[in-house]
């Protein structure tokens, strides 16, 4: 029950005073030093990437030692085709209004006692240019937009940034450590947390991932839980106006393949939080571009305004979620006590339990903390969640005068449009939750990205709806539900290249993969490319350059193609077919009165044949089908003006087959019967009406039916075109449907016979085939030891094992002696043979690209490469090396010391790096698919000894655990011990440690067993 209270409503987290001219106090700040800062330069613009099917134009992004997204120096934020929403450039908005970065709030107990520190980090302070960059100021008490202390960067306590730390600097990948600790006070001598961010920036992208990782600092005994909220926020100047406009929404509970397993906070969360993020897309009011900011997992709060409407300075500088209700105790209000600011939400807070999702407040009395439920009374209050009610334990409620303070959080603040559009958007996304001691640690990850406006738009546009746009979908799945070792290992299709001139086009292979108009460029859909080789372009089927359709036969095809050009097509075909149920009809027998009761014999007769569209053939025959009459009507003759119809139906065959194999050189026969079926007496419709007469019973029984189903694996002219095939799904009826007609015209009997075949289960097939899918290369490095080769045969006869076709084995580089000449895959660039001479431009871009197909006859580029052996010794591991979550750190390009020569653990949450030594080995697995539409399945080791053994592994028992790894695990590390012999070394059983994700980790329980976890730092 709400009472009447005397409320003292403080700041969310300071203490906001209105300062009048005569507090004011001006600072000169200096110019930042260089090394706060960093640029890195996007590179798809001079890349080989001409399947993709968006605009080539390339990302440069900025960033500071502070963790905002901003470089000072060379004033670049996210700088795309003129264009830069948090720099813009031109004047317009001025500097000072650059706002983006974050804040923390951190209200924790000290000695049973209350204290807050608050921290923001926003480059500008966003009031006139004396507010630009700087260091941290520090014990700032009076507010964040206090105007007597300038700059971007101020905090209640202390704070301590260190230098950018780069990580690794590859051709087309660059990561980066920014590292800020804030302390209770200014003195730095009780560290709080550490706030980590990781800049992962890949360059043919455009967006960047910035991991943000908050840890609780263990310093002792008096520090009890800690109420945390941190949050991303950033103004978006998207356009080229003056100031620039536009229009923004947020796109909340977007799904994802990483959900509290990868973040073990969301575990218990309430409805729609867990496996989702939020994402604002951001609309230029020229229509010239978007930009999209999304955060993961799911925030508290989601927010977006216009900065010349509601997103005023107060609400830029300070935090939204954090509440701190003040409430003086009256005679009246002693007992029971109500929040009176904002309803209390429900967010993580680690409790006896574990992780709950609870609204639970703080509760301070005069500063002194109070527990919730405790078992000692005078510490002890009971919080009531139906009414957002503290209730005080008899005898020791508060003193009339006391100050009670309950801080709590509040996401039903979040709002997902500006209240007036087209206008400046102000972007906020807050994480809370609460740690109840260290270590501790939450991981919010945050994507940015600006590209050119393709279908996107808005409904506050004239004219407009809600569309979010086709390639900011297309950027943020390959992050959130992205090509995965499940699928890897599964690999359901495969890939083809050909030639063709002319306005049309037939595929040779079938079933081409049937890609809707609406996904056919969206990020893993295996659709097909079409290049026109006169102009070097890709045509885009989504902007109706060709029309495409896949036939009922399985058959691809092509028009509207220019008649005299040539062109290149790459396209992928299903493994998988479900045959619609039928009929087996139109088998007639007419007979006389006089020989009426002759029997009917349908041997052989009744069938059919086909070839489907995975060529597979069928056959079905009814061997014997033997129909007797054992009598008719006792009337003297049939009427002759009358049409009479009997309808028999059955018997019903059961017909249930378990899944089985059929080898390429073999074919399978199916067969069900039945015997002699007891004596059926019918009765005819009379004139075709539902009127029946009785007169005209027909009796008779079908003496032996049997029906054989012989099946024929693909084949054809090729040897690739033999498979085998596996059918499932088969538990089907077979209904014997027999009519029989009189006709008054004729004076004859006409019998038609019709087998439907029907399944038990509601619009279920006749049958389901597979053929496996494939991986058309198997490739090694060119000088690499005999260990990659045999693992290579390893990891193919895995495969095969699992049913996936392998198609060809290769080289990385090609070979200019002619005696050890075979297929090679990596484009060579320059005139020898080095490694080096397949950069674009050794040594300052070492980038290295796929070709496009080898003869003409196999894709490679678009295709599915298996690739063994490590970066330093194969170009496609190399190729691959700045894609994946688990990478090499070569020396020349990784300046951070504890990742040089080891595999880099990118997302995990502790950054572990893995070097081998004698007794102890690592290896990787991992899975991309990149832009061009190329699979990669890499395998190798930290020493080629590692390679051999974890292909041993893969072969005999990892294929088959990661057929059931989770959804967007994309690499794992395999730890493999040694044991030392006069013969020499020999392994262990291997173990998993790193289940690694695009942006997070995760613990695997898989057969009794755990493999990877999250790794607090």
């Amino acid at each position: 029950m709400k009472k009447s209270l005397m409320a003292i409503l403080t700041a969310t987290i300071m203490i906001l005073s209105s300062l009048g001219p005569v507090l004011y106090i001006q600072t000169v700040q200096g110019a930042d030093p260089a090394s706060w800062y960093k640029t890195v330069d996007g590179v798809l613009d001079s890349d080989t990437y001409l399947l993709y099917p968006y605009l080539n134009n390339s990302l440069t992004v900025g960033f500071s030692q502070f963790g905002e997204t901003i470089d000072g120096n060379t004033k670049t934020g996210l700088s795309y085709d003129a264009i830069d929403p948090f720099a813009p450039p031109g004047g317009s908005p001025p500097e000072w209004q650059w706002i983006e970065g974050w804040i923390l709030n951190i209200t924790y107990v000290q000695g049973g006692r209350y204290k807050n520190v608050w921290a923001l980090a926003t480059y500008s302070d966003y009031q006139d240019s004396l507010g630009i960059g700087g260091n941290w100021h520090e014990n700032v008490t009076v507010g964040s937009i206090d105007l007597s202390i300038r700059g971007g960067r101020k905090t209640s306590g202390g704070a301590v940034t260190d230098p950018i730390q780069v990580l690794y600097d590859g051709p087309r990948r660059y990561v980066a450590l920014c590292k800020t600790t804030i302390y209770d006070s200014i003195g730095h001598l009780t560290p709080l947390v550490s706030l980590t961010f990781t800049i992962d920036f890949n360059k043919v992208k455009k967006e960047v991932i910035i991991y943000k990782d908050v840890k609780r600092i263990d310093v002792g005994k008096n520090l009890g839980p800690m109420q945390i909220e941190f949050g991303d926020r950033g103004e978006w100047d998207l356009g080229a106006g003056a100031p620039p406009k536009s229009y923004a929404r947020f796109y909340t509970g977007n799904t994802t393949v990483y959900d509290h397993n990868w973040q073990p906070w969301y575990e218990n969360a309430i409805q729609g939080y867990d496996g989702t993020y939020d994402v604002c897309q951001i609309i230029d009011d020229e229509l010239a571009h978007v930009g999209w900011a999304a955060f993961w997992p799911k925030p508290i709060l989601h927010w977006v305004g216009a900065t010349q409407e509601e997103a005023d300075r107060d609400t830029i500088l300070t935090s939204m979620v954090t509440i701190t209700d003040d409430q003086e105790v009256t005679a009246t209000t002693q007992q029971f006590f109500t929040p009176i600011k904002g309803t209390p939400t429900p967010y993580p807070q680690n409790t006896s339990a574990g992780v709950q999702w609870i609204e639970d407040p703080m509760v301070f009395v005069n500063d002194v903390h109070k527990i919730i439920n405790s078992s000692d009374i005078p510490k002890s209050v009971t919080y009531w969640r139906d009414n957002d009610t503290v209730k005080f334990p008899d005898g020791y409620v508060p003193r009339d005068g006391d100050i009670v303070r309950l801080v709590y959080k509040d996401g039903t603040q979040s709002k997902e449009e500006m209240s007036s559009e087209p206008n400046s958007p102000f972007v906020i996304g807050e994480w809370a939750f609460e740690m109840s001691e260290a270590p501790s640690i939450f991981r919010g990850v945050t994507v940015y990205g600006v590209t050119d406006l393709n279908d996107g738009d808005d409904y506050e546009r004239p004219d407009g709806v809600d569309n979010f746009d086709r390639e900011a979908a297309y950027q943020l799945d390959e992050i959130f539900n992205p090509w995965d070792l499940s699928k890897a290992v599964e690999k359901d299709t495969s890939r083809w290249v050909e030639f063709t001139f002319g306005p049309t086009w037939t595929s040779d292979r079938r079933p081409v993969m049937n890609v809707s108009y609406a996904d056919w460029d969206q990020y893993c859909t295996f659709s097909e490319r079409v290049e026109d080789l006169n102009t070097s372009t890709l045509l885009n089927r989504w902007q109706e350059d060709y029309t495409f359709w896949v036939a009922d036969d399985g058959y691809g095809h092509i028009t509207g193609l220019t008649s005299s050009h040539y062109y290149k097509i790459t396209y992928s075909t299903d493994t998988a077919y479900d045959q619609d149920p039928f009929n087996l009809t139109n088998t007639v027998v007419n007979r006389t009165t006089a020989n009426l009761t002759t029997g009917i014999n349908w041997d052989g007769v009744l069938g059919d044949d086909w070839t489907d569209p995975l060529d597979v053939s069928h056959e079905i025959d009814v061997e014997e089908f033997t129909f007797d009459i054992l009598n008719v009507s006792s009337k003297p003759s049939w009427p002759t003006d009358m049409n009479l119809t009997w309808t028999y139906t059955g018997p019903t065959l059961e017909w249930q087959v378990e899944p089985f194999k059929v080898f390429k050189e073999d074919v399978a026969t199916l067969e069900v019967g039945s015997d002699s079926h007891e004596n059926v007496s019918i009765i005819p419709t009379v004139n075709q009406t539902t009127e029946t007469n009785s007169s005209y019973a027909l009796q008779f029984h079908i003496q032996y039916l049997e029906i054989v189903w012989n099946i024929t694996p693909p084949s054809g002219p090729l040897f690739t075109d033999y498979k085998d095939v596996h059918f499932y799904g088969w538990d089907n009826d077979v209904n014997t449907v027999i009519t029989v007609t009189y006709s008054n015209v004729t004076g004859n009997f006409t019998f038609s016979a019709r087998l439907e075949f029907v399944n038990d289960v509601w619009d279920e097939p006749l049958y389901t085939e597979y053929i496996p899918g494939r991986y058309e290369w198997g490739i090694v490095g060119r000088d690499a030891a005999s260990v990659d080769s045999a693992g290579l045969s390893l990891v193919s006869a895995a495969f095969k094992n699992k049913q996936v076709e392998y198609g060809i084995a290769g080289v990385d580089m090609f070979s200019s002696n002619p005696q050890l000449q075979m297929p090679w895959v990596v484009n060579k660039v320059g005139a020898g043979d080095a490694f080096t001479n397949y950069h674009y431009n050794n040594p300052t871009d070492q980038r290295v690209g796929l070709r496009d197909d080898w003869c003409t006859t196999w894709p490679i580029t678009t295709s599915n490469i298996i690739a063994v052996g490590g970066p330093l010794i194969n170009l496609v591991s190399y190729y691959g090396n700045d894609f994946i979550s688990a990478f090499y750190g070569e020396s020349w390009l990784t300046p951070y010391t504890s990742w040089q020569n080891k595999i880099d653990a990118v997302t995990c949450w502790n950054k572990k790096a893995y070097g081998s030594s004698n007794t102890t080995g690592y290896a990787t697995i991992s899975t991309y698919k990149d832009i061009n539409g190329t699979v990669l399945f890499l395998i190798w080791g930290d020493y080629g000894r590692d390679t051999f053994y974890v292909t041993k592994w893969f072969h005999e028992y990892g294929i088959m655990q990661l057929q059931d790894a989770p959804a967007g695990l994309t690499s794992i590390i395999v730890k493999i011990p040694y044991t030392s012999y006069p013969e020499g070394y020999k392994p262990g059983t291997p173990t998993i440690v790193e289940c690694l994700g695009t942006i997070s980790e995760t613990l695997w329980t898989h057969n009794s067993e755990t493999k990877g976890g999250i790794h607090d730092p």
